[in-house]
């Protein structure tokens, strides 16, 4: 059973093959002389019109020698590796004009130093969680889809949590982290979500999510075996399920919401 993405390319390749001016001999692609594993190309290489049918033309009879069939051969090959290029390239040209689209402004990613410094870490995660929360609240009361106010009211409870846990980590750790802000970078996020139109809304915020559940789980697993503070590690370790869960369920919605 043939795979749709294979009959389209093979249709666009025989259309690219019938209409495209393409070059017309291996002598032309290659050069006058170039050797390519046991085949040496000759300057007398003939047009692979020769050997192939033109709109309104003919099938045309050569002398079968073994000059011709290697030369017919080689030239069939270049064609259709050039051709079937072609294809693929008119393919991703026109899924990457009819893909829909996702978040403008995509949510800041930790800074470096947040890897394996305690503070860095705190300051890091938590206006994470401050943005998780106000972007799902801002969720609650625009989406029209029932399975995305689910999720969204899942990530408030779930982010609420992991916020008290992490400021009650740190201060066990001695740590006095100022409460979290969000910067210019999380700002433009938010202010994203608060003007985009209701059809595009359900697109921005989990285009937003994705990218930042990522980013919050990587930072976390990281931060989870080369952290500074042993406390801290526990935590960060304890962050990554429900994290990991968010985004399985943000992939999900995303697919099905792309496919309407």
């Amino acid at each position: 059973m043939y795979r749709p993405k294979y009959v389209l390319r093979g249709t666009i390749a025989s259309l690219l093959s019938w209409f495209y001016n393409l070059p017309t001999s291996a002598h032309a692609l290659y050069g006058a002389r170039t050797q390519l594993g046991p085949i040496h190309i000759r300057h007398h290489v003939k047009p692979v019109c020769d050997y192939f049918p033109r709109p309104g033309g003919f099938m045309r009879s050569r002398r079968r020698d073994p000059d011709h069939v290697q030369e017919y051969r080689l030239t069939r090959t270049v064609r259709r590796k050039s051709i079937m290029r072609l294809a693929n390239l008119v393919i991703v040209t026109l899924l990457a004009s009819s893909a829909p689209t996702l978040a403008q402004t995509a949510p800041p990613s930790p800074p470096p130093e947040a890897r394996n410094n305690a503070m860095a870490y705190v300051k890091a995660v938590t206006t994470g969680d401050l943005y998780e929360i106000n972007s799902s609240q801002i969720a609650l009361q625009r989406s029209q889809d029932a399975d995305v106010r689910q999720f969204a009211s899942r990530l408030i409870d779930d982010h609420k949590k992991t916020l008290a846990k992490t400021m009650e980590a740190a201060a066990k750790s001695g740590l006095k982290p100022s409460p979290p802000l969000l910067d210019d970078g999380f700002t433009a996020s938010i202010n994203e979500l608060q003007t985009a139109s209701a059809a595009d809304f359900d697109r921005l915020y989990l285009g937003q999510q994705i990218p930042a559940h990522r980013a919050a789980f990587g930072l976390s697993s990281y931060y989870a075996n080369a952290g500074d503070d042993p406390t801290l590690r526990r935590s960060a370790k304890k962050r990554s399920n429900p994290i990991n869960r968010h985004l399985s369920a943000a992939n999900k919605l995303s697919k099905r919401i792309l496919g309407k």
